[in-house]
């Protein structure tokens, strides 16, 4: 039998722009990253307009971010500041992280406060306490069962993890390249995305063009090349 499906636009004119209210009339500027709770609510990272944007029964809304970029933390509309945010995720309490790329920081969307989780606003790479890691450009992000998050450091070749106040790489070393094997040697080159199946983490290494695998400690391509 034959399957047809269709594609249908949920919110947004087709021109950049920044709109409120009804989705069909409501306008985003790049948005670059998209998620759901189980209660069917869209967030998205709209890069553009330096906001986190909600989209639920047919009308958007902001969740956070004053439009204007900079870095700022506290509550979510009235004070928050992002700068061109890429990615947001869901976890399993209702907070939101986002990777706030051009802040070069993870930050924490809950209860109607904005927090930075880690990073310093600044560029840079240091593994250790919250207060004192550093990422360069992170685009991609997801979060474990375990609360575990997971970050593409695109702009440092990397993948990070924090965990109980601790930001640690797992894969990756500092410069661009492409090499599979024992994941602290392992080369990638600007990682973007990532997503958790099980015990794997699967990559998108896009200056490889392949997606690549990490899983017990080691590095493999699944796809590409």
């Amino acid at each position: 039998d034959q399957i047809t499906s269709s594609v249908s636009t949920i919110a947004g004119t087709g021109e950049a722009g920044l709109k409120y209210g009804s989705a069909k009339k409501a306008q985003f500027s790049w948005p670059e990253g998209i998620t759901a709770n189980d209660e069917d609510v869209v967030f998205v990272a709209d890069a553009g307009n330096n906001q986190i944007r909600k989209i639920d029964n047919g009308e958007v809304s902001t969740t956070a971010g004053r439009s204007q970029a900079g870095f700022e933390n506290g509550n979510a509309l009235e004070e928050a500041l992002f700068r061109a945010p890429h990615a947001v995720v869901i976890a399993k309490d209702g907070a939101l992280y986002i990777a706030d790329t051009g802040n070069h920081a993870i930050r924490r969307v809950f209860k109607g406060r904005v927090e930075t989780l880690a990073g310093t606003g600044e560029p840079g790479f240091a593994d250790g306490q919250l207060k004192d890691a550093q990422f360069e450009a992170p685009i991609g992000i997801a979060v474990g069962e375990d609360e575990t998050i997971y970050v593409a450091d695109t702009g440092n070749q990397r993948i990070r993890t924090i965990k109980n106040g601790v930001v640690k790489t797992i894969a990756g070393i500092p410069s661009p390249g492409y090499r599979d094997g024992l994941a602290q040697f392992a080369a990638f080159s600007m990682p973007t995305d990532l997503v958790l199946v099980k015990d794997q983490i699967f990559v998108a290494d896009s200056g490889n063009n392949v997606i690549r695998v990490i899983a017990q400690g080691r590095v493999r391509t699944a796809a590409g090349r």
